[in-house]
This record gives C-alpha cells, structure tokens and sequence, in this order.
C-alpha cells in the first residue's frame, strides 16, 4: 500500500483536491482519498512531494489509427507534441487542449514537454494536466482521473508554480510509480 500527498491533487478538471492524500494498493488501484483537513492526526507512511499529483498520462497516437484519431478529436484541440509547429495557434474557439507525447517514456516526454515549453505556457497548468490526463482518457472512454476504484499511475507534476498555476522551464513530470524510486 502507498499514500502519496501533495500540495494539490488533480481528480478531474472540476475536482482539484488541496490536503488530501491518495492511497494506492499495489495493482495501481486507488483504494482511499483521504482529506487532511478531516484527521486528528497525520495519516502514516505517507509520501509528500512537492507540486501537483494527477491520473496517468495517455496518448492518443499510441491508442489510435490517424483517421481515428481525426474523428475522436474533432470536438477537441489537438496538438501533437512531436510535431508541433512554430506557429501553433492557440484555440480561439474554446475547444478543450489535447496534447499527445506519442509515448508513454518519462524521459522522451519530459524532453518534449521542455522543448514545447514556449507554447505551453500560454496554458495553465491545470490546462496542461487536463489536455494530458482527462481529455484523452475521455475521448478512449477509459478512466479520466483519480478517484477510489481507479486504476491508474499516479505523475507527479513538479516545479510548477503554485500560486500563479503556471509551469516553469524546470517543469518535469514523474511517475510515482516506476522502479518504486521514490
């Protein structure tokens, strides 16, 4: 059993939780959400980490064939990291971001991700989480986010900055639950 906390918790788009803590057995199965405004005492062996915690990543072009892809997307702004355009523009018609890494690696995605940072930080950082982690699980029909009976990894959104709900050029992403390095 892991419990991991941070200063936010991302569940959803509309269900971001401050002071709570995610229990996780060791399937990926999320067992408890525990608010820490509601205990007496600090709940043991749990795992702080500094930044935001959300739901898996998914992309899309791992999941999909390019016509797919095309129709799943239609309702959406898409942008595909890897081959993101100088001259992107950002969605004036209020279309929900979608960003697909084109894997799931850390490394390769938090090259990306660095690499795009210019773009990316015409977004919150909330956008970012969401175009990432809900959007695509939605648009698959598969679990969007955390929430007890979810099976899902948990990524750790670190040196974001917190009060504006920007990220930074030393933004990374981390899978709390690779190698068990915690």
């Amino acid at each position: 059993m892991n419990r991991f906390t941070s200063q936010l918790v991302f569940c959803s788009p509309d269900r971001i939780l401050r002071s709570a803590v995610i229990e996780q057995d060791d399937n990926l199965f999320i067992t408890n959400l525990i608010s820490l405004d509601d205990q007496l005492v600090e709940t043991s062996n749990t795992l702080f980490f500094d930044g935001i915690l959300s739901g898996g990543i998914t992309s899309l072009k791992q999941n999909c064939s390019g016509e797919e892809l095309k129709q799943l997307t239609a309702d959406f702004h898409y942008i595909d990291l890897r081959n993101l355009v100088s001259e992107v523009e950002t969605s004036a018609d209020k279309k929900p971001l979608v960003l697909d890494f084109g894997s799931l690696d850390m490394v390769e995605m938090n090259k990306l991700f660095i690499g795009n940072i210019d773009f990316l930080s015409e977004y919150s950082v909330f956008e970012i989480i969401a175009a990432c982690v809900y959007y695509p699980a939605k648009i698959l029909r598969k679990q969007t986010g955390i929430d007890i009976n979810s099976e899902t990894p948990i990524i750790l959104w670190q040196n974001v900055d917190l009060v504006n709900k920007l990220i930074t050029n030393k933004a990374r992403m981390k899978n709390l639950n690779e190698n068990n390095s915690f």
